[in-house]
């Protein structure tokens, strides 16, 4: 695994640290948006940037069920906007056993969308896509995936026993 680059001002300290630390968002009607877990939250008050190692992001839909669960070595929070990066072994699964993987990703909140432009693998049960960039809307339940190319794997038709006897008796 490569080792996420560090920005030139990574010496900076931060202005709260948290240990073992967690981040809600909900919509301004009160709806659960996404639930952020870290072991390591720091936040930076000149940056307006909250910085997070190893989380996990779960996110909701309409009806407050959870949609998608999002793993990452590495989360930037922009505060301004309610935007935040993924970087670095991400892996998002939904509770219908779809699994993706991906280097980079952003959560753009006033769409609603998480949104990458690197290589993505997913998987299901019953096929496999790979491409390159994809939008999820999980509010929705909504992946696309850009440039995509599908394997779909299924069982396969057993040969029809008339078939074969009409073979025999010609």
């Amino acid at each position: 695994m490569a080792e996420v680059p560090r920005s030139p001002d990574a010496e900076e300290k931060p202005r709260v640290e948290l240990r073992g630390g967690e981040l809600s968002r909900y919509t301004p009607e009160g709806q659960l948006v996404w639930i952020l877990r870290s072991p390591a939250l720091a936040y930076y008050d000149d940056r307006e940037q909250t910085r997070a190692q190893d989380v996990e992001v779960r996110f909701f839909d309409a009806q407050g069920r959870e949609a998608l669960t999002v793993r990452a070595r590495e989360l930037i929070f922009f505060h301004e906007t309610g935007d935040f990066l993924l970087r670095g072994g991400i892996v998002g699964e939904d509770p219908e056993g779809l699994r993706f993987q991906t280097e980079e990703a952003r959560w753009v909140e006033r769409e609603g969308v998480l949104r990458g432009d690197e290589p993505i693998d997913v998987e299901r049960p019953d096929a496999q896509l790979s491409g390159r960039g994809f939008e999820y809307r999980p509010r929705a339940g909504e992946l696309v995936v850009h440039d995509a190319r599908l394997r779909l794997f299924g069982p396969l038709s057993p040969p029809d026993p008339d078939e074969d006897e009409d073979d025999d008796d010609g």
